[in-house]
């Protein structure tokens, strides 16, 4: 036996806290014994018989002398394919980065997405197809997306490959009966943003006629906790000094009514938008301040902070995968949903056969090397954590103590 390649160790005054990121597993090791073995040469453990081998073995953290450990990325067998379905929005968030420019995606625009796709599956042996709907508003043009998504699911069908939508939406829109469409067509997973209560959310998350959306957005959100059928509901905060403290009583809030299918997601504001004159938080002061929220629902017994734990703010960036696209209202082709009037982001354009026209700036966006599969951290960022930001700010694209660094902190203020 030896010790995953995945592991990270954190040394406590009288145990050792392990972290294997491919598995998930987090464990305390008190056993001085047990320690010792692990810590000295492979051979030392072939004849221990200590009882808690065989789970540590089942949990990733040891695995046997001969295995070739590899992780494989998850996103391989996977087309995904992220819509930009319109740039039009029904809030005026202050902090907002885009445009809103008149642009929506056309029939023929949706026809040769479609085209495509198909051709993909053609040439490519994937497993599964993923849709994330994303705007502007998506559910402005909700009729325009049910119709493409009920001719691919029907298609799909028929290659019998696994099909699944994501969706980020600001919820005013998200009505029971919509999600109920959206969920029967294949929704997995909604982004929606609540920024704390209803005051600071209200003050940050108007209408474009600066009327609340706070009420709004809870009653469709109280509906859609109550149908059995569901997708998994990612609430997210941005937040400010301001918001952290409508955030702690919003948590509470979420205890009673959103414990089941609901996770919370916290990001600072950021700085995208130049005319914003709020307050903005660096990528310290974001850290320090999520760590806070996160000690604060551990004392509060809010627990499904704790669901997905190692992919809080260092996960790999799912649009840099080589098997994704992103495609706004005119068919450009894109590799983030952030950085619109970045001039690298854009790597091509799509035709109206459905042919892509690449340009150099792909070859921009590949932070993966060989050595990238030696690091205990690549399950969690797979060689491409945030490119985007990293080509913008001209900073190196691997964040390899950033990393480390937050799950440590997170993991041991989600359970110490």
């Amino acid at each position: 036996m030896k010790l995953s390649k995945y592991n990270i160790y954190i040394n406590k005054n009288n145990y050792i806290k392990i972290i294997n990121t491919k598995s998930g597993a987090i464990v305390n090791i008190k056993d001085k014994e047990l320690l010792s073995k692990l810590f000295c040469l492979p051979n030392n453990l072939k004849d221990c018989k200590n009882t808690n081998l065989e789970t540590l073995n089942t949990l990733g953290i040891i695995i046997d002398h001969c295995s070739d450990e590899v992780c494989k990325d998850p996103t391989s067998d996977t087309l995904t394919v992220t819509l930009i379905v319109t740039q039009q929005c029904n809030f005026r968030c202050s902090y907002c980065y885009e445009k809103f420019k008149n642009l929506k995606l056309s029939d023929n625009s949706y026809r040769s997405i479609f085209t495509f796709i198909k051709k993909q599956m053609e040439s490519n042996e994937f497993k599964n197809v993923r849709i994330n709907l994303f705007g502007g508003e998506p559910l402005l043009v909700y009729n325009d997306i049910i119709s493409f998504l009920e001719s691919l699911n029907a298609y799909l069908k028929t290659k019998k490959i696994n099909f699944s939508i994501g969706m980020t939406t600001n919820g005013y829109l998200l009505d029971i009966e919509k999600y109920k469409t959206l969920v029967d067509l294949g929704l997995t997973d909604v982004q929606v943003t609540l920024d704390g209560f209803s005051k600071t959310h209200n003050k940050t998350r108007h209408l474009a006629n600066r009327e609340g959306t706070w009420n709004v957005i809870i009653q469709n959100l109280k509906k859609i906790s109550q149908y059995p059928k569901h997708s998994k509901i990612i609430l997210r905060t941005n937040f400010n000094s301001e918001v952290i403290e409508s955030e702690k009583k919003f948590l509470i809030f979420c205890k009673d009514y959103f414990e089941n299918q609901f996770i919370m997601h916290f990001e600072a504001i950021k700085p995208f938008n130049k005319n914003y004159k709020g307050e903005c938080y660096d990528q310290e002061k974001e850290h320090e301040n999520i760590i806070k929220l996160i000690q604060f629902c551990k004392h509060n017994q809010i627990n499904h902070i704790f669901k997905d734990v190692l992919s809080r703010g260092f996960y790999a960036c799912p649009q840099c995968s080589k098997n994704s696209y992103v495609f706004d209202p005119e068919l450009n082709l894109m590799k983030c949903t952030v950085l619109f009037d970045f001039d690298k982001n854009q790597i091509g354009r799509l035709n109206s056969d459905g042919k892509l026209i690449i340009n150099n700036n792909i070859n921009l966006w590949n932070g993966y090397t060989e050595s990238c599969k030696e690091c205990n951290v690549y399950p969690v960022c797979l060689g491409r954590k945030c490119l985007g930001g990293a080509l913008k700010n001209k900073k190196p694209k691997c964040s390899y103590d950033v990393i480390v660094k937050s799950i440590k902190d997170i993991v041991c203020a989600s359970y110490d």
